[in-house]
């Protein structure tokens, strides 16, 4: 397992890794929180993939968006910019 921070346009995203190939999952937890709860299913799933365990925008260790109202079209670009900045 690694942990790492990610910068996405002015904010750091807390992303952990973990396996050693495979195809990329990316996975996403539940609001308000962080990606603790899927820590489980992260470690199954890194037996044949890299799991990507994100924080999403101001939760766990990411930093908010930059805007005082988010809405969920913010979080989709902001997930968007996140993957790409990961490279997948």
């Amino acid at each position: 397992m690694e942990r790492r921070f990610v910068a996405v346009n002015g904010r750091q995203v807390h992303c952990t890794l973990l396996g050693n190939g495979g195809p990329a999952v990316v996975l996403l937890h539940a609001s308000p929180g962080d990606w603790s709860p899927l820590r489980a299913l992260a470690t199954e799933l890194a037996r044949t993939c890299t799991v990507y365990a994100l924080d999403t925008p101001g939760h766990g260790g990411s930093d908010p968006l930059p805007v005082p109202d988010p809405a969920m079209s913010d979080y989709g670009d902001a997930l968007g910019d996140t993957l790409a900045a990961l490279g997948l």
